[in-house]
């Protein structure tokens, strides 16, 4: 069965998961093997082939949804909050998006600066060029499969990205024959004398996905068109972003999660990655540290956040609340 995840670390761990089987311990031991620890127990993974898995990775929680999700538009806005990237830059990226063949060497050979970029960044950039292509070839490949009638197994939690794209993928399949079924993330499970709480998919170890295969359910023709009408009103509003609140997708604005980042700040200068950090960690509400990062850009230049040091590598810099 085609398996639908909507981040690259969970279509990641999708794919090990996907047909592997193995032990959760270790295998080996160095020196007395009378010393080896006692394996926990063995796993199955999830019938299929890794090839089954498509990640449409889209970032839905965010930006303008008037246009089609492998728009420009959104790849410009992906692009820029992945890597906080300047206009020229950007519109580089964009020209080499839009060749046919973008992975042959000639064309990769142009993400390099005119002036000569460190292998870092250049590498990098190649990486988040790729990615996007990928995101395109799996959605084309989605609404292949489904014009086929053949039956898509979407994996989603409550994280606003990840119910997004549940909504959007049952108004996308509206008008095909496929069955949808769905494994919806717990939002949390005690285990032994603690309890694990869960952001998204990305949280789980690979070899557990299986174990959440009893949760799988049909969608109803009735289920599917309420997802569906949740996407389209997101979409009449067409905020710069979406939450979930009390279980429904809503806009919200801009300024939703400000209070979360300046909560934790303080006047005594931080190392912006730290603060972010502390605010993912402390809400686990799904919401990204690009979206976080962006909004502290965004109050610094308005003056609600103050840079004590500023730094040119991504989240260095040491910022306070004004």
């Amino acid at each position: 069965m085609t398996e639908v995840l909507f981040g690259d670390s969970e279509a990641s761990s999708m794919k090990c998961a996907k047909g592997s089987r193995g032990i959760i311990g270790p295998e080996a031991v160095f020196g007395d093997k009378s010393r080896m620890p006692e394996i926990k127990k063995k796993w199955t993974g999830v019938p299929g082939s890794p090839d089954e898995v498509l990640c449409l990775g889209y970032m839905l929680d965010i930006g303008s949804i008037q246009h089609p999700v492998n728009s420009q538009e959104r790849k410009r806005m992906m692009l820029r909050m992945l890597g906080s990237r300047t206009d020229e830059e950007l519109e580089e990226l964009e020209e080499l998006i839009k060749l046919k063949d973008p992975e042959k060497p000639e064309d990769l050979e142009k993400l390099k600066d005119p002036d000569g970029a460190q292998e870092s960044d250049r590498w990098l950039r190649q990486e988040q060029l790729e990615r996007m292509l990928q995101y395109d070839k799996d959605y084309a490949r989605l609404k292949e499969l489904a014009a086929d009638g053949s039956p898509i197994r979407i994996w989603y939690s409550k994280a606003p990205y990840s119910y997004c794209g549940l909504c959007w993928i049952c108004q996308e399949l509206a008008k095909t024959r496929a069955e949808i079924y769905v494994v919806d993330l717990p939002d949390y499970e005690i285990r032994s004398r603690c309890i694990t709480v869960y952001q998204g998919w990305g949280d789980m170890e690979c070899e557990r996905f299986s174990d959440f295969l009893d949760r799988q359910k049909k969608l109803t023709e009735l289920e599917r068109m309420m997802y569906a009408q949740e996407w389209r009103e997101a979409a009449e509003r067409n905020g710069m972003l979406r939450a979930v609140v009390n279980g429904r997708l809503l806009s919200v604005p801009e300024e939703f999660y400000d209070f979360l980042i300046l909560d934790r700040m303080t006047g005594r200068p931080e190392k912006e990655a730290r603060i972010i950090g502390d605010v993912i960690g402390r809400t686990q509400i799904g919401a990204g540290d690009w979206w976080y990062a962006y909004r502290i850009q965004k109050m610094v230049e308005e003056g609600r956040i103050g840079t004590a040091q500023d730094s040119g590598k991504e989240y260095a810099r040491m910022i306070y609340k004004k």
